[in-house]
Formats: structure tokens, sequence, C-alpha cells
């Protein structure tokens, strides 16, 4: 653990992260200003660009924050599910669509940077290798379905576990996007995946997560 001084860069440096993902969430990219964000993090602009020397880097740091929030919520959800490929790839999908406060902050967020990445080459390279890093988690984990004894998909003659990935992986990021702007809520939307992996996996899964959590 960091001490004395450089205990206190790291606290001072998280309090600017956070503001700044606040500063996006509330007010969109062009609130992130060195001035806002160190008004929120009660610090002065110099200290802002002291940490962060511009706004590129700063945009970074909110997001690989957001990134690694992400894969803790994956990882604490691995934990708790059978260690069978059919529920990994469930749960790891399940997490993708928002229910607590804090997951519909991140995804906001999220979606804010997608569209900054369209210009912002660094943090595009950085949405692609999140992606890649998810997508053959996935994969793995549908080949072992695939190769599973029993395996509908098998019989039927569907092996390629990259299509069944994206197809999976699509349904689960516009359920998610639907439920973030409303029009469906995160029960229905759960539902709705798992559906989308019965069909795709060629196996049902249960969601054990308890209702009455509708945004």
């Amino acid at each position: 653990m960091a001490r004395g001084r450089g205990r206190d860069h790291d606290v001072v440096r998280q309090a600017i992260i956070d503001a700044a993902g606040t500063a996006v969430e509330q007010g969109g990219l062009e609130s992130l200003t060195f001035r806002r964000v160190a008004a929120a993090a009660d610090v002065s602009p110099g200290r802002v660009q002291h940490y962060f020397t511009d706004r590129a880097r700063l945009v970074q740091a909110c997001f690989d924050a957001v990134q690694d929030r992400a894969r803790s919520r994956v990882e604490a959800t691995l934990a708790k599910v059978e260690p069978s490929p059919a529920e990994v790839v469930a749960a790891i999908l399940r997490t993708m669509i928002p229910r607590s406060p804090e997951d519909f902050r991140d995804l906001r967020v999220v979606t804010m940077f997608e569209t900054l990445a369209l210009t912002e080459p660094a943090l595009g390279r950085a949405l692609l290798e999140g992606h890649a890093e998810l997508r053959m988690l996935l994969v793995d984990q549908v080949a072992l379905v695939l190769r599973s004894s029993g395996s509908a998909l098998e019989a039927a003659g569907i092996t390629s576990s990259e299509m069944i990935s994206d197809g999976l992986l699509a349904t689960a990021g516009g359920l998610a996007s639907e439920v973030l702007h409303g029009h469906l809520g995160a029960d229905e939307a759960h539902r709705v995946l798992d559906a989308a992996l019965a069909c795709g996996l060629g196996k049902s899964t249960t969601d054990d997560t308890e209702a009455g959590h509708d945004a």
C-alpha cells in the first residue's frame, strides 16, 4: 500500500478521474474540461494538468477506470456461477445489461466515449482491444459448449463459435442500449437475453438475479 506522499498522489489522481466520469455523465463530453473537473474534484486546474497533461490523457484514464469496473463486475459474477461453459457465457453477457445506479452511470459514460472514439484513434484502439478481449473469452467458452455431448447446435451443423459469440454479444449490447434509453426494464431485458442464450447455445440458462430491479 502506498504511504505518505505516494498515497496522497493516488487519492488525488483517483478523485480527478472520478470527477471526470461524473462530468461526462452529467454534462456530456463538452463538460470534460480541466476547469470543470478541477472544481468537481476540489483541486486547482493546474493540479489536474499535473496528473494529466492534456485532455486526451484524462479521457483515457476515465475510460480505463470504467473498463476496470466492468472487468471487476465480470469477475465477481463468474465467482458466483457454476463453472460450466454455458453458465459462464450467460454470466458474462448479463453483466452488460445495467441494473444498479453505478451500472447505468458507467454505461452512459462508455456510450459517450464510443462516439468520441470515432474521431480519437487512441480511444478507438482501446475500445477495440476491450471488445476483442471480451469476444475471445466468449468464443473459447462457446467452443466448449459446442463440443459438449448432446449439443443441439452441433447436431444442427452450427459449429462456428465466433458467429455465435458475435450474435450473442450484439444481442446483449442492443438490450443494454434499450435499457439505458428506457425502452425496456432490466428484468425484461434479462428475460429476452435468456431466450437468446437458449437459442444461441442450444441450452437453457437461468438468471437467478432477484426480480424487482427494473429501472
